[in-house]
């Protein structure tokens, strides 16, 4: 449920969302609160983000900056993985039978400013970055898309919603899948 100290936002238009791949010379990356609105971090969007502001780079990550109309509401990053299957951890109907390596589009840290919360931004991520690893399976031979997550957003959402598969994690995060 959104914060009702927040500030509204009126007429809410999905259409006037832009991903665009983040440029420091371009992009001026505003303050955003990140967090969960009970104040906890499990995931360390915040102080990735507050990183990225201070000109630090993640090697190998592409980060794409959220626009609402003119306005920076949010990020994500995305980042060419390799992983092994853990046969002991999940049944994972990708791996059976392989011995090989999984490859992955890895969505490293998504975060979206908390007043723009509960709009379906998540939703249309997932969509972007699945449709890019299905354009982009014949060069980077990608197999599933990977992220992590609160188990209780992947039990809840994820899984549920969009049919992710959860990888048993601890009591708080997990890591969810799509095979591609």
């Amino acid at each position: 449920m959104r914060n009702t100290e927040m500030t509204m936002i009126d007429n809410f238009n999905l259409d006037s969302i832009r991903f665009l791949v983040f440029d420091p010379k371009i992009h001026i990356l505003p303050k955003m609160q990140l967090k969960q609105s009970n104040g906890e971090d499990p995931l360390e969007v915040q102080s990735y983000y507050e990183s990225i502001i201070k000109g630090n780079s993640f090697n190998n990550e592409l980060l794409y900056v959220i626009k609402y109309k003119t306005e920076t509401i949010g990020f994500f990053c995305i980042a060419s993985a390799t992983v092994e299957p853990d046969f002991a951890n999940v049944d994972n109907p990708i791996t059976q039978g392989k011995n090989s390596l999984i490859r992955a589009l890895l969505i490293s840290k998504i975060g979206i400013d908390q007043n723009y919360r509960c709009f379906g931004l998540g939703k249309y991520i997932l969509q972007y970055c699945i449709g890019l690893a299905i354009n982009l399976k014949e060069i980077e031979k990608f197999d599933i898309v990977l992220f992590r997550t609160t188990k209780s957003l992947a039990q809840k959402i994820y899984c549920l919603k969009y049919n992710f598969k959860m990888i048993k994690g601890d009591e708080k995060l997990v890591w969810v899948y799509k095979k591609i």
